[in-house]
């Protein structure tokens, strides 16, 4: 009964695969109007190598406007596609590869502006066309883990809000010794 248990156990663990993630590589999430910005979608965790991936992207576009996509031919070779863009998304970003894309890498980059002050939440999400991201030559379907973010756009940079405020002390204290 115990090896029978332990073999069950041993098979179940090998045979489930962990959750790749999709997440988005940025590392500054503070912007000012006006700023480019580039953003890397990127997968780690896979078990095994792609053979190829599909996801959409949503973003506010008043706060972000969509510049450009680019889905790298020296990664993704072939049945690349730089998706359809509408309304504050862009859908079926996708490539495949011949040879398997394997540990880190990296989708697609999107290049943004900043046209308006706020929060703009950057979400990923499976594609509609076919499954995100599949492995080996069967197509297996991967679980996957998206992880979201987000920018902020600021209209004016903090350092002038405290140059300004400095800068109004300065001048209301000089009024106040002219006075006395």
């Amino acid at each position: 009964m115990k090896k029978m248990l332990f073999s069950l156990t041993l098979m179940l663990m090998i045979s489930t695969a962990n959750a790749g993630v999709v997440s988005i590589e940025k590392e500054d999430k503070l912007f000012n109007l006006n700023d480019n910005i580039s953003i890397k979608v990127i997968g780690t965790d896979f078990d095994l190598p792609l053979d190829g991936f599909g996801l959409n992207i949503e973003f506010d576009e008043s706060v972000l406007e969509l510049i450009s996509v680019f889905v790298d031919p020296t990664i993704w070779e072939f049945h690349k596609t730089d998706g359809e863009r509408s309304t504050g998304k862009v859908e079926k970003i996708g490539g495949a590869s011949f040879r398997g894309v394997e540990n880190e890498m990296q989708f697609v980059t999107l290049e943004f502006k900043a046209i308006g002050a706020g929060i703009s939440s950057l979400i990923l999400a499976d594609a509609d066309h076919r499954t995100v991201v599949w492995s080996d030559i069967s197509l297996t379907d991967i679980p996957l883990d998206f992880v979201n973010s987000q920018v902020q756009v600021v209209p004016v940079p903090a350092a002038i809000w405290f140059m300004f405020t400095a800068l109004g002390s300065v001048v209301a204290f000089g009024r106040s010794k002219k006075r006395v």
